[in-house]
């Protein structure tokens, strides 16, 4: 493996732009632009593919995964892009069930690179983002492979998102809408779901399992006006057996289904995936085991036995709300918590959900420079607000932070939370960075 020539490329990388789509000092449009225009120069690789395009708040990284998983079992050649990544670049892209290799990482960056050192320095208006680059990379790495379907996750919103730049997919998931990143995608979940509406095109079949029916009226007006299909699919009633490693239950119409991930939301996820495959007519047997061999890091992950150690990345109040009560349904009413948030991220909301099941407060903060971890002081003073008996530890190093919770000793679970790079720079304890490029796997 090329590790140091991996390490390179992707420092090189990150000192792109990061994200200035997302920061509104800038026309939205720009961004869709200069990815076309990064597109045309190599060819349009985009247009050698099937596309299914997935948005919503939450559950866009999980349905991603699942119907990768399922198109691969149904002997499908399938790509996806990801983002964010938990511990390393690689895991943004994926072919056929692993992660990309290093090598065609590296075969990819070294086809963009020439054209960012030009944009460096004779076009920086049209110098691609760290995000746009990357999404770039993969497209590239799915035309080499001749890959027939691509799975794409949306990076934030829809309308703007750099990977609104593909064709009119096959199928178009609005997951569900809810508040987060509103500097960007608006104040309101109204505004929120017009930008998500954005992926919404003619030639789409479109999924929703959006609960509001003020919000999925939107959705669902768009895609009258778009003249397409479209689908909710809502909660369903039935209940769920759970052990350690599997979580069953019945789907009417459809028969027993069997997920490593747990929890309602992961339930309602699994249902809109089964419909969307379905609806492509793909094997049962291909969706009952694409859906059960479903993992993901940092989505309630059972990392260690003994103490145990729940790892889960939520950064908003609908995500910190599931995992709340995923850990209910499986017995866990009970935690010392190593909570970290991200600066823009709204910690009263996620401290109050938090509340009712945190023993023990450990408060931290990411070491990593973007995005900007909100200073582990401030944490403190919303915990002190919301719950003034509270006598939180404050460990602004979060490996030292996670150490304390170890030496604590407390018969209660350990769960991190709060921050999906807070979790990605903990989960390094236990699937070292190599060890995930060398083996192309999560796990």
């Amino acid at each position: 493996m090329e590790y140091p020539a991996y390490k390179k490329a992707q420092k090189y990388l990150e000192a792109l732009p990061a994200q200035v789509f997302a920061t509104r000092r800038e026309d939205p449009q720009l961004s869709l632009d200069r990815t076309r225009k990064m597109l045309k120069h190599f060819g349009s690789p985009e247009k050698n593919s099937k596309f299914i395009h997935i948005t919503g708040t939450s559950g866009k990284g999980s349905l991603t995964m699942y119907l990768h998983n399922i198109l691969h079992r149904a002997g499908k050649k399938v790509g996806s892009y990801f983002s964010p990544h938990v511990i390393t670049t690689t895991e943004r892209i994926m072919l056929n069930g692993k992660l990309t290799s290093v090598k065609d990482f590296l075969w990819a960056f070294k086809k963009i690179k020439p054209y960012l050192d030009h944009a460096k320095k004779f076009d920086k208006k049209f110098l691609p983002s760290h995000f746009e680059s990357l999404f770039v990379m993969s497209l590239l790495i799915f035309q080499k492979h001749k890959l027939e379907w691509a799975v794409i996750e949306v990076g934030c919103g829809g309308e703007f998102d750099p990977t609104n730049v593909i064709p009119p997919p096959k199928i178009a998931i609005i997951a569900n809408v809810g508040l987060d990143h509103q500097l960007l995608l608006g104040r309101t979940k109204i505004q929120i779901a017009k930008t998500k509406t954005g992926i919404l095109k003619t030639g789409n079949v479109f999924f929703t399992g959006e609960a509001n029916p003020k919000i999925r009226g939107i959705l669902m007006d768009k895609a009258r006006t778009s003249k397409i299909p479209a689908y909710f699919i809502p909660k369903i009633k039935t209940g769920f057996n759970l052990t350690n490693t599997v979580m069953s239950w019945q789907l009417p119409g459809f028969g027993k289904v069997q997920q490593s991930m747990f929890g309602q939301h992961q339930q309602h996820n699994a249902t809109i995936a089964i419909a969307a495959a379905r609806f492509l007519h793909l094997p049962k047997a291909a969706i009952k085991k694409g859906i059960l061999l479903t993992r993901m890091p940092a989505r309630i992950e059972f990392i260690q036995k003994k103490p145990k150690i729940i790892i889960d990345g939520a950064h908003n109040p609908d995500k910190i709300r599931a995992v709340v009560a995923s850990l209910k349904a499986l017995g866990y009413n009970q935690v010392t918590a190593v909570i970290g948030i991200g600066e823009r991220k709204n910690a009263k909301a996620i401290l109050k959900i938090l509340k009712p099941i945190v023993k023990n407060w450990i408060l931290t903060q990411t070491s990593l420079p973007y995005p900007k971890p909100m200073p582990v002081k401030i944490i403190a003073q919303n915990l002190k607000k919301l719950q003034p008996s509270a006598k939180p530890m404050i460990v602004s190093d979060c490996k030292k932070a996670l150490a304390r919770a170890l030496k604590h000793n407390s018969n209660y679970p350990i769960l991190i939370t709060g921050s999906l790079y807070l979790a990605g720079e903990l989960r390094q304890k236990w699937y070292p960075e190599k060890l995930i490029l060398n083996k192309q796997s999560n796990f």
